[in-house]
């Protein structure tokens, strides 16, 4: 599998202080930003992805400021599933898809728990 970058994605519940903060403080550039119809946005920094809490919920039942998971940008997610499923005697995965048409890109990505219980992503980025 070819890896082309990692990143851990933490939830927030101000995404836009937190945004400040890592682009004027920390010196951060951002990658991209999607956003969804139920108010979730996301911002993607080299190595870090921040959620926006919507409703006052939470993402996956996590607490504001936790970790959600690791992920794993990957060259090709079939071959990268193939290979995860073959190595770890898995069923193989479901690949999932989400379309991002304000910035011309979709998302094709698995959702797994590594062999500590850690939620862990692969995810392949196609410009659209």
């Amino acid at each position: 599998m070819k890896i082309l970058g990692s990143h851990v994605s933490i939830e927030v519940e101000d995404i836009d202080k937190t945004f400040d903060y890592y682009t004027k403080i920390v010196g951060l550039k951002v990658i991209r930003k999607v956003s969804f119809d139920d108010g979730h946005r996301i911002i993607f920094f080299p190595g870090l992805e921040i959620h926006q809490m919507t409703s006052n919920k939470t993402v996956n039942n996590l607490k504001p400021y936790n970790l959600m998971h690791f992920g794993i940008e990957v060259e090709n997610i079939e071959s990268a599933v193939k290979e995860l499923s073959k190595e770890n005697n898995l069923p193989e995965l479901e690949i999932n898809e989400i379309v991002f048409k304000e910035i011309k890109q979709k998302v094709k990505y698995v959702l797994f728990k590594d062999n500590n219980g850690m939620e862990a992503e692969l995810a392949e980025w196609i410009n659209i």
